[in-house]
């Protein structure tokens, strides 16, 4: 899954250069010359091009080449400020307090075993180049709750893709980042439709982008962009040729608790 978030981001961004490092003989620096250099309060202000002129300057031990694309790159996978700190939105406090449990944990545990009937357990997810993260994960878990907690009678995909599409700005902003904690929120209110992989059948709205690795058993659509695909637009509507109606295929959870206890007993 792609990392969206990350801690010192404003300090990143003011040496945020991609480096490709070959030989180089500018000047014969030692190590303890250059260790002796003074540091200067300017060179943290720079960005790109005249940042690798500086770094260039003051060592021979390689060449930084400054690549645009490259910078893009790693700028893509940042997650926006406004998920780290935003005050005008704060997460709901937790309604139950923490309890501990004296139970005897069995040496090992395979979900895939215990309950193996739910499809969930064993299906991974592959979120392409989106910032997606917050949404497979949040609709992953609901999915594996529904049918563990239904005895597999509930046993759907929930979509991710509605969740990064429609649950905008409360759970995120699409490929570029959100919080999972919003998700089930969104859930209770609004319901999911059934996800499945790109290019699923059966399922309301399956994931919109192909998978950018190759999977065993799995079709191999190539190669993906170093930026980041599009945000989907949200789509009250399931696709072409699945007979449910999108309101119809809904999946609700029952309630969204925020809490640090154990909360299997709560809501059973």
């Amino acid at each position: 899954m792609l990392g969206y978030l990350h801690s010192g981001i404003s300090d990143m961004l003011q040496f945020l250069v991609a480096f490709l490092v070959i030989p180089s003989a500018v000047k014969p620096l030692t190590v303890a010359e250059y260790l002796a250099q003074p540091e200067s309060e300017d060179a943290a202000k720079l960005e790109g091009q005249a940042f690798v002129d500086y770094i260039n300057q003051q060592q021979s031990f390689f060449e930084a080449e400054y690549s645009p694309d490259a910078e893009e790159f790693v700028r893509s996978r940042i997650m926006d400020i406004k998920f780290a700190v935003d005050p005008e939105r704060k997460e709901p406090k937790d309604v139950l307090a923490n309890t501990e449990f004296k139970v005897n944990l069995p040496e090992k545990f395979d979900a895939r075993e215990r309950w193996p009937n739910c499809t969930s357990l064993k299906y991974t997810r592959d979120q392409s180049n989106c910032g997606s993260c917050y949404a497979v994960s949040a609709a992953s878990v609901m999915s594996d709750r529904a049918c563990i907690l239904s005895n597999g009678r509930i046993n759907r995909i929930l979509s991710d893709t509605e969740v990064m599409s429609c649950c905008i700005p409360n759970c995120g902003s699409g490929c570029n980042g959100g919080q999972p904690s919003r998700v089930f929120g969104y859930a209770w209110r609004h319901g999911i439709c059934t996800g499945g992989r790109y290019r699923e059948k059966d399922a309301c709205q399956p994931y919109a982008f192909y998978p950018c690795g190759q999977h065993k058993n799995q079709p191999y659509y190539g190669p993906c962009s170093n930026r980041l695909w599009p945000t989907p637009t949200c789509r009250k509507t399931c696709q072409l040729g699945y007979p449910i109606p999108f309101e119809k295929d809904k999946i609700f959870s029952e309630l969204a608790l925020s809490g640090n206890s154990n909360l299997l007993n709560n809501l059973k």
